[in-house]
């Protein structure tokens, strides 16, 4: 059987190992915000296939070693792809000098399934 995955899903494109997402600005005038990649990307495992297609947002902030933190699902899903996907999250890591700690970012994520 195929493991899906999660796939970031950027604006205009969708790349496998340099996906970029942007943080959510709050403020009105706030300059475009700068887009972060990941360095280390951990996939959740044994997301129900039901989900295939989907995309679930991923709300979370990094800490100064640009660690996410207070990670929280935005998306209608059950609690154990709920827990799933933050436990991926969770060990996932930005560079440092990227980060603005305490800013909270969106990602959305595409349930995909991988190349056979």
């Amino acid at each position: 059987m195929k493991k899906l995955i999660l796939a970031l899903v950027a604006v205009l494109s969708i790349a496998a190992s340099a996906s970029a997402f942007a943080p959510k600005s709050t403020a009105l005038n706030e300059a475009a915000p700068r887009k972060l990649v990941p360095r280390k990307v951990v996939e959740p495992t044994d997301l129900p296939r039901h989900f295939r297609g989907d995309t679930i947002e991923v709300e979370f902030s990094l800490d100064a070693a640009g660690r996410p933190r207070h990670i929280e699902i935005t998306s209608r899903v059950d609690a154990v792809v709920r827990e799933r996907i933050v436990k991926a999250v969770s060990q996932w890591e930005f560079d440092p000098a990227a980060v603005t700690a305490g800013t909270r970012y969106t990602l959305p994520l595409e349930v995909r399934m991988p190349a056979a």
